[in-house]
């Protein structure tokens, strides 16, 4: 299966002299990471290094949904992902750190070096958090539309999410691309978005869902995208 991890083991196929060991290498060809083995020892290293006067976290990382990016893009897709996750999580380590993949789709990260238990939990969410920094590269990105997930916008009225769903048309609009609400089921969430400067959104309130014969009438007359969303000021 695509999805398979990688053999971890690696065999040093070139002549060497007797008596010479093999040249030491990563174990996992594909990311560059040590093997499993040189991780247990660096974690061992650590626990006797700290000897109680610093503390010691190892994170499991599982990526949720991984099988789903192998089988619609590809395994070459999926291992540009697996990679670049890994260069990340090297990149937030202190020198005292380490990863390595424990399995296909899930990493081990030691955090070593730490003062005390609040410090490990700073350090795992800094690490646990790589994954929002493409978020940063938006801009950089051929986006010309960008959603709002059903579950913000269910949420319009909690101050929290209120915060988060405000600051996307300003950002938006400095990136002069279009935002798409989803999920609006009431005339009182259409009003409340355009409000907040969102001119564009699909849901109940606007159409139900199409059955088979009037989606093969909408397919025949032009293609589905994008523009299928409702302008909030026609609502």
């Amino acid at each position: 299966m695509a999805d398979q991890p990688h053999d971890l083991e690696t065999e040093d196929s070139g002549p060497r002299e007797p008596g010479h060991p093999a040249p030491a290498r990563p174990a996992d060809v594909l990311m560059g990471l040590p093997d499993r083995a040189r991780f247990v020892a660096r974690v061992e290293e650590a626990l006797t290094a700290a000897a109680g006067t610093e503390t010691v976290a190892v994170l499991f990382i599982d990526l949720d949904g991984f099988k789903r990016i192998n089988a619609a893009l590809g395994q070459w897709s999926g291992d540009d992902l697996l990679t670049l996750l890994a260069t990340r999580l090297r990149e937030t380590l202190q020198p005292a750190g380490m990863v390595t993949r424990f399995g296909g789709d899930e990493f081990l990260v030691l955090l070593g070096g730490i003062p005390g238990a609040d410090d490990a939990q700073a350090g795992a969410r800094r690490v646990l958090g790589v994954g929002h920094r493409s978020f940063a590269q938006l801009a950089h990105l051929p986006v010309a539309l960008l959603k709002l997930d059903r579950a913000l916008t269910a949420c319009v009225d909690d101050p929290r999410d209120h915060a988060v769903i405000a600051a996307i048309p300003p950002m938006v609009d400095a990136l002069r691309i279009d935002a798409v609400a989803e999920g609006v089921e009431t005339a009182v969430q259409a009003k409340d978005l355009w409000m907040l400067g969102y001119r564009f959104a699909q849901g109940f309130h606007f159409a139900r869902p199409a059955d088979a014969p009037a989606t093969r009438g909408l397919l025949a007359g032009r293609p589905p995208g994008p523009g299928d969303a409702r302008h909030l000021g026609q609502a």
